[in-house]
């Protein structure tokens, strides 16, 4: 799979040192936050930034109604969201059928811990972010994240963005205190996994329902 960023989404680097620049119109954004001033504050960000679209889901039913309606290709996901919980949630997105399987995810995690972290990974997440969400930490992920997207893996026990690229890092905002920013957590070891052990939530067809 060609793992290019398309033109249409983003803009030429005016110097060999720059990041590449992020064309966020051509971007459809689903904000599901249960935490609704947040929520906003992530869509006022991306509105800020000339996003195509952006609708705020305070649940993951109501996120699974917007989702296809929005033809959404990036997805702001807080780990705790009523209905199912953020990560069967992303799960869900990597299940579906067509371009939204492969929208870019990021996950905001309120209190960081090992198995939080873990699991936000491996349901298929592209970034970790922590809180407090600051301006300056959305715009550098976000333009890391989309500039320089991961291969996408489709395989039976998991579907996402790849995970061996690097270590997971979980971004906070500057008010973290220095030691406390970012944090890295080690890979797991490697073990045996049948689906029934990767997936074993709720199926689509249940979140579907």
């Amino acid at each position: 799979m060609n793992n290019t960023v398309p033109k249409r989404l983003r803009k030429e680097a005016s110097g060999p040192s720059e990041p590449a620049e992020v064309d966020y119109q051509n971007m459809h954004a689903i904000v599901a936050m249960q935490n609704i001033q947040l929520g906003k504050a992530v869509m006022h960000f991306l509105r800020d930034n000339q996003v195509g679209s952006c609708v705020l889901a305070p649940n993951v039913t109501k996120a699974i109604d917007l989702m296809h309606k929005n033809k959404a290709n990036l997805f702001f996901v807080d780990y705790e969201i009523p209905h199912y919980g953020g990560v069967d949630f992303v799960k869900f997105i990597r299940m579906c059928e067509g371009p939204v399987s492969e929208a870019f995810v990021v996950m905001v995690i309120g209190s960081p811990d090992l198995d939080k972290v873990c699991a936000a990974r491996d349901c298929g997440s592209h970034e970790i972010l922590g809180l407090p969400l600051t301006t300056k930490l959305m715009s550098t992920r976000l333009s890391h994240m989309i500039s320089n997207p991961k291969p996408f893996v489709r395989h039976p026990v998991y579907t996402g963005p790849c995970r061996r690229r690097e270590r997971v890092r979980i971004y906070h905002g500057e008010e973290r205190r220095r030691e406390n920013a970012p944090k890295t957590v080690k890979p797991r070891p490697k073990r045996k996994h049948t689906p029934e052990q990767e997936w074993p939530a709720h199926s689509r067809r249940n979140m579907a329902g």
